[in-house]
C-alpha cells in the first residue's frame, strides 16, 4: 500500500465554481500538481473559455480507472484490490511531504474513502448549476440536469453525516463571505489567509 499525506479533496458536481475552491487553497500552499488547463465552449455560437484548477494527470487516471473497473461506483463497492492498484498509481504522481488535494465527482466517494480525505463538498444553488450547464453544452436538458445535480447534493448531505466534512456554498463567496472557506482551510489544518482568498476571486 502506498504512503502519502491525508488528501484534501473536493466532492463536486459540474458547474457548482469548484475552480474558484481550488484556487483558493492553492493560493494557500496545497499542492495540486499538473493544474491548469482551458476548457473552451459555445454561447450563443460564439466561442468561450475559462480555467479550469484540476490535476489533469489525477483526472486522466480517473478516467483510465472508471473506464476499466468502476462505472456505477457510487452504486457497488469498489474491490479492495482495485482500490490499492489505484492508491500505488496515484502515488505515482504525489509528493511525499507536501499537503496534496484533488476534485472528483461525488459520486467516486468509494474510490477515496480509504484515504481518510478530508472532505470538503461544494455546493451551489442546484438551478444555477443546471442553468450554468446548458449554457456551456447545448446539448444540455435542464430537468436533467437539475436532477442530477439535486441528486448529488443530497448525496453529499449523506457522505457529509456518515464521514464527516464541511460544506463551501460557492454562492456566499462571490457574495463576499469567505465564512465557510475559513473553515474549510481550518478544518485541513491550515492557517487561513483572508488575502489569499480574497486574491483568487479578483
Amino acid at each position: 500500500m502506498s504512503t502519502f499525506k491525508r488528501p484534501i479533496l473536493l466532492w463536486i458536481t459540474s458547474r457548482s465554481r469548484s475552480s474558484l475552491v481550488s484556487k483558493i487553497f492553492i493560493n494557500h500552499g496545497v499542492w495540486w500538481g499538473n493544474t491548469i488547463a482551458k476548457e473552451a465552449f459555445l454561447v450563443d455560437g460564439a466561442e468561450s473559455s475559462y480555467i479550469t484548477y484540476e490535476n489533469q494527470d489525477i483526472k486522466t487516471l480517473l478516467h483510465d480507472y472508471k473506464t476499466r473497473y468502476w462505472h456505477k461506483v457510487h452504486l457497488t463497492p469498489v474491490s479492495p484490490q482495485w482500490n490499492i492498484e489505484f492508491e500505488n498509481d496515484l502515488a505515482a504522481f504525489l509528493p511525499t511531504n507536501k499537503t496534496w488535494m484533488m476534485k472528483t465527482g461525488v459520486e467516486y466517494f468509494n474510490a477515496f474513502k480509504d484515504m481518510n480525505p478530508y472532505n470538503i463538498f461544494i455546493k451551489r444553488n442546484a438551478e444555477d448549476v443546471a442553468q450554468s450547464l446548458c449554457n456551456k453544452r447545448p446539448d444540455a436538458n435542464y430537468k436533467e440536469a437539475l436532477e442530477v445535480a439535486e441528486w448529488r447534493f443530497n448525496y453529499m448531505d449523506g457522505l457529509r453525516h456518515q464521514h464527516g466534512g464541511v460544506v463551501v456554498d460557492t454562492d456566499r463567496i462571490v457574495h463576499g463571505d469567505f465564512s465557510q472557506v475559513q473553515e474549510a482551510i481550518e478544518y485541513c489544518g491550515l492557517r487561513y489567509e483572508e488575502e489569499s482568498a480574497n486574491g483568487a476571486v479578483l
